[in-house]
């Protein structure tokens, strides 16, 4: 029957890639669009890319699910595939898709504000922005923990977190799209990696204690719920 072979299918997943495989389903089935725009161009420029000047707020989520090359998906999938597995024990379900969706709006508006301060306004797309911000709670947890430097180098996920901060930091500049003719959206990166340390910061017991100090009881009593109803509950 059709479930047994859907269950068949799933079973052979881990819990992780089974949350992910919907987002890589997503992404796909929008590149496909993209090489086969049935719906129109302008249709998937309005939707499926953020662009500051539209005044359009939902293209800040949609856009990171739309890759307009085969290697920009490619590549954003596999580094979600990858550090996703480490982030999801940790995380659990909702938190996990919760700083997806976070990750995504932050990067998005991080880059919206960086091009609206540049005056230049270009359409942004592409999960690079949510993808930094798994890789970067990913690499505060396990900071000593090996990952491969430009799939290359060995070194520990602290130094490579900093070697991507430090290219992207660079990037800012323009040096990269002057010189080399690179359009990559480095202030959605440094947003995503961002977001990223903020749930690694909020993840850690101690910090939450501070946090608690700091802030009047009423924020700190909606965190709290927030929290148990999302972390608590996974774990």
């Amino acid at each position: 029957s059709s479930s047994w072979m859907g269950n068949f299918f799933l079973d052979r997943f881990t819990p992780a890639q089974k949350l992910m495989l919907p987002i890589v389903f997503l992404c796909s089935g929008v590149w496909c669009l993209w090489q086969y725009p049935v719906l129109g161009l302008r249709w998937m420029y309005k939707n499926w890319t953020h662009i500051p000047e539209s005044g359009i707020s939902r293209t800040l989520l949609t856009s990171a699910f739309s890759h307009a090359s085969f290697f920009h998906l490619a590549f954003n999938m596999l580094a979600m595939w990858s550090f996703s597995e480490a982030a999801y024990p940790l995380m659990g379900p909702e938190y996990y898709l919760a700083t997806v969706a976070s990750g995504a709006v932050v990067a998005s508006f991080a880059q919206h504000a960086h091009a609206t301060l540049l005056g230049t306004p270009n359409p942004a797309l592409g999960a690079s922005g949510f993808v930094f911000s798994i890789v970067t709670y990913v690499a505060l947890s396990y900071p000593n923990n090996q990952a491969l430097l430009f799939f290359v180098i060995p070194a520990p996920l602290i130094t490579l977190l900093k070697g991507l901060v430090l290219f992207d930091l660079i990037g800012l500049t323009g040096v990269y799209s002057n010189f080399f003719n690179f359009r990559i959206a480095h202030a959605a990166h440094l947003g995503g990696v961002g977001l990223g340390a903020l749930v690694w910061w909020l993840s850690q017991r101690d910090n939450r204690k501070k946090l608690s100090t700091a802030l009047p009881e009423e924020a700190v009593g909606l965190y709290t719920k927030g929290y148990d109803a999302l972390i608590k509950r996974s774990r």
